[in-house]
């Protein structure tokens, strides 16, 4: 059996941070991810900790964790492939709310599903180490999820 090729098509860049540059692409059926491009070339301890990250992604599943889809490497990077969170980062979120308050109830939901995330990888015996509202994404719901397990 051959095979199937996937074509992905990469749209715009969704940001940076101090491992890699997030990009929005999407599959010939016009379905959207993120991929996470780590530029590894010359680091080994770099290349190390982004293959790290990879396989604790790909190893948890959790409503409040963002979700694995894949991850390869091509000539300079590891790339990880993950579902795309359409609300953008949290702190971006609350940034343009230009100090409007949120409502309470918004506020709980948010605290039980960081919380609920934290226990998730915590009772698999993983600890975060860099929980902040930029590594926190929102669904077009507003629903959250943890994500950047760079240095976890």
């Amino acid at each position: 059996m051959e095979e199937e090729e996937v074509v992905l098509e990469f749209e715009a860049s969704l940001g940076n941070g101090s491992f890699g540059i997030v990009y929005l692409i999407k599959d010939k059926e016009n379905r959207r991810y993120a991929v996470k491009r780590i530029n590894f070339q010359g680091q080994e301890s770099e290349r190390t900790q982004a293959l790290r990250e990879a396989e604790l992604l790909s190893k948890v599943r959790n409503e409040y964790i963002l979700n694995y889809i894949e991850s390869f490497e091509d000539d300079e990077c590891l790339n990880i492939v993950t579902e795309y969170c359409d609300g953008g980062d949290l702190e971006v979120y609350l940034r343009n709310r230009n100090g409007k308050s949120l409502p309470e109830v918004r506020i709980c939901h948010w605290i039980y599903q960081i919380a609920s995330g934290l226990q998730y990888l915590h009772g698999q015996k993983i600890l975060h180490r860099d929980l902040k509202a930029k590594n926190i994404f929102l669904m077009s719901d507003l629903s959250l999820k943890l994500g950047d397990l760079g240095i976890a």
